[in-house]
């Protein structure tokens, strides 16, 4: 079964870029706005909360297809990633060579520009999900009225989302009075921690992996090498410690109790949903159970939406981590095009890399051939999955398998961390992973990390 395609869909829509500075401090946040093309009327917001070291642009393509749909599509940068820097530093990551700007050439700019990020008062649940995500929140909520919004929040965004505070942020008052809410769209957004594998054992290497690559090398070079694990862009130093820090905990970005509360006073008022693929090589099911159980699971709000591509007849295209926003070939024709503040050409979006996730896909659909032809387009199939909740907030649960959590569900969160503080006394280990027999690196230490986790992984 799949659902019917829209007959707008041959609408490419382009975005107006700006920079939006936030709420907080007045950092310039780079962000990118899909407007519905003139005669298709408002029906929803989304606002995309970006992957690990996956910059805005990934999302646009979908973020188009959707805004053809009657959405408002808001995609940004957290601060220090993508090209959202302070204005010289900007700059200097803008400047091409001659040729046109290699892909390590920019590499290697884009890590200049990381160190220049502060390694204090700066980090994930805080900063990237309380200062930045929650002011182009609020800027959605004010800029329109009377209409759903949905934050949709790819793997590390799915957490951030959830840590945001409810009043100041979800909770908004329109000018005649009508009290609004958001709707949190989880996508591929599970607990990765090395015991939540599908077996429900520790997963000695992926615990060895990321210790290698993430917590020592992020004590040698100043950035968390997030390039080195396939997941993405590197970061600045102080999103990458609490990273480390998530990943050590099993309760992973809820590891404080202020950020589980904030979590669940959010998924008692707003409707939670988790959307999971069977043919995701980093999250598997088990990961997103353990993510959505932490959560308020009395009131009812939270749902999880696991879907097998393949089981479908006809069949659906490869999903994984990041297929699913990967638009299917010919992309559409038809141009609706904004006023734009600048030229395209001297955006900061149009200066930057190529590559936008740094993620390589499951699969190309290109290349799939199998005796039932090749697989029904996304924007025939998940992507009117996704269009339907942003809309109305509702699924198809015939399309995958379904669950609305209850009480029964919840972990025993005080029991299992007693736990993982006897683990950590018992092993020496430190919060943030570090192991007693490789301790941080010296200088001949940090040289091995990355051969040694290439071993591993």
């Amino acid at each position: 079964m799949a659902p019917s395609p829209s007959p707008s869909s041959s609408v490419l829509v382009m975005p107006l870029h700006f920079v939006l500075p936030t709420d907080d401090d007045r950092f310039p946040l780079s962000v990118s706005q899909f407007q519905p093309p003139p005669g298709v009327p408002l029906r929803a917001i989304a606002i995309f909360a970006n992957a690990t070291g996956v910059q805005a642009r990934f999302y646009h393509r979908f973020a188009s297809w959707i805004a053809s749909q009657g959405v408002v599509a808001l995609t940004f940068d957290y601060r220090y990633s993508g090209t959202s820097f302070p204005g010289d530093t900007l700059r200097t990551l803008e400047r091409r060579s001659g040729d046109g700007g290699a892909e390590d050439e920019y590499q290697d700019r884009m890590y200049d520009a990381l160190l220049t990020a502060p390694r204090s008062g700066f980090g994930l649940n805080d900063t990237w999900g309380r200062k930045d995500l929650a002011s182009v929140v609020r800027y959605a909520f004010r800029t329109w009225a009377k209409v759903p919004l949905t934050v949709c929040g790819h793997s590390l965004g799915g957490h951030l989302m959830l840590v945001c505070d409810y009043k100041s942020t979800y909770h908004h008052v329109d000018p005649d009075g009508t009290v609004r809410t958001a709707r949190l769209l989880a996508l591929n957004a599970g607990n990765p921690h090395p015991k939540d594998s599908d077996k429900g054992t520790w997963d000695e290497e992926a615990d060895y992996g990321f210790h290698m690559a993430g917590v020592l090398t992020l004590e040698t070079d100043g950035v968390f090498r997030a390039s080195y694990m396939g997941l993405g862009y590197d970061l600045p130093y102080g999103p990458g410690k609490e990273w480390t820090r998530w990943f050590n905990h099993p309760h992973f970005s809820l590891r404080l109790d202020a950020d589980l509360q904030r979590a669940r006073e959010n998924t008692k008022h707003m409707q939670y949903i988790y959307f999971g693929f069977e043919d995701d090589v980093t999250i598997k099911q088990r990961m997103m159970e353990q993510q959505a159980r932490m959560l308020n699971v009395q009131e009812g709000k939270v749902q999880t939406f696991w879907i097998d591509p393949a089981s479908h007849t006809p069949r659906w295209p490869v999903c994984g981590h990041v297929d699913f926003l990967i638009p299917s070939k010919p992309v559409p024709a038809a141009i609706s095009q904004p006023v734009a503040a600048a030229p395209a050409s001297e955006t900061p979006e149009a200066q930057s890399s190529g590559n936008s996730q740094a993620y390589t896909p499951a699969s190309n659909d290109d290349d799939i051939v199998q005796s039932d032809g090749p697989p029904l387009r996304r924007d025939e199939t998940i992507w009117q999955v996704l269009l339907e909740y942003i809309v109305d907030g509702t699924v198809d649960e015939r399309l995958g398998t379904y669950r609305r959590l209850t009480t029964a569900d919840a972990r025993d969160i005080a029991k299992e961390r007693k736990l993982e503080e006897e683990f950590r006394r018992k092993h020496h280990r430190t919060e943030d992973g570090c192991r007693p027999e490789t301790g941080y690196p010296g200088e001949e230490q940090g040289n091995e990390a990355e051969p040694a986790l290439k071993s591993k992984l």
